[in-house]
């Protein structure tokens, strides 16, 4: 008996060693798998929350572009008329240089037609001519209008190159 039962006591050990091994690997088996699938949850709910907040980047982008581009037309626009402004603007400063060098040379005519000044023009009749009395050389002199004259058109001419 002492054979035999220590023969059959050695295969019932191994038998429950065996059954232990085969549930303890069937535990750990079990085991990892709820790891894996808690873990796998807890990755597609982080997908889920990356996704969300891809698509609220996104629209927030899509907002911002559009506000941008809105912004963009506004200033095209303003461009514009402040383009058409400083267009206006250099179209009246012309015309005021214009009206300015009318109305000097008008006031000039009028003071030829005084004698207040004397202009001596190419071409210009002798009777124009302011008479020679001794306070003309007090005034201003032939040579002294000629040069404002050139002066005005050398300005008028540096004023009209900057356009």
């Amino acid at each position: 008996m002492n054979g035999t039962a220590h023969g059959r006591y050695e295969s019932a050990a191994m038998a429950v060693v065996g059954l232990a091994i085969v549930v303890g690997a069937g535990c750990v088996s079990s085991g990892t798998y709820e790891a894996v699938k808690r873990e796998a949850e807890t990755a597609q709910r982080e997908l889920h929350q990356q996704r969300l907040k891809v698509q609220a980047i996104e629209k927030m982008h899509t907002e911002r572009k559009k506000e941008m581009d809105e912004w963009v037309g506004k200033l095209g626009a303003a461009v514009e008329k402040l383009d058409g402004m400083t267009k206006n603007w250099s179209e009246l400063q012309e015309e005021l240089t214009r009206l300015r060098i009318a109305r000097e040379l008008e006031r000039q005519r009028e003071r030829d037609k005084e004698g207040k000044i004397g202009i001596v023009v190419e071409n210009e009749p002798a009777s124009l001519q302011p008479s020679a009395d001794p306070s003309a050389r007090f005034r201003t002199g032939p040579g002294e209008s000629r040069e404002q004259a050139r002066d005005l058109l050398r300005q008028l001419q540096q004023f009209l190159e900057q356009r």
